[in-house]
């Protein structure tokens, strides 16, 4: 492994560092890394694009048709998945869209029975009363 000292600083390489990592050791890195927003985005690019957004990807097109990766791994969970995936999804949004209609038509007559009132109460502009 190339290790460097200059300038009050310690430089290693990243390739070196993690080609004499043993497995175990890779893995609690790659624990404590998953959970970085910047990580998750780029593992998802992969999964979705094949590619992060600058062109990197790991472990794609090894020309043998019985080749698997991690990568292509997680792509195949998520299609197989991704019905039940969307279905929840979906079923999220609906409930919230519902919610909000609900809510919106709650304060749309509030406001409409606020605006009756002050014409009541101070002869203030038309309402309409088919609300």
């Amino acid at each position: 492994m190339n290790i460097e000292f200059k300038d009050g600083k310690i430089t290693i390489d990243a390739y070196d560092l993690l080609s004499s990592m043993t497995d175990e050791q890779k893995l609690d890195l790659a624990e404590r890394l998953s959970c970085e927003e910047v990580i998750i985005k780029h593992v998802a690019e992969q999964i979705f694009d094949g590619l992060t957004e600058n062109g990197h990807s790991g472990c794609f097109g090894s020309g043998s048709p019985y080749h698997s990766s991690a990568l292509m791994d997680a792509r195949l969970r998520v299609a197989n998945e991704s019905g039940e995936v969307a279905k929840s999804e979906i079923s999220t949004l609906q409930w919230k869209y519902e919610h909000a209609h609900a809510q919106s038509e709650k304060y749309r007559k509030a406001y409409f029975d606020l605006l009756r009132y002050a014409e009541d109460k101070f002869g203030y502009g038309s309402v309409p009363r088919a609300i």
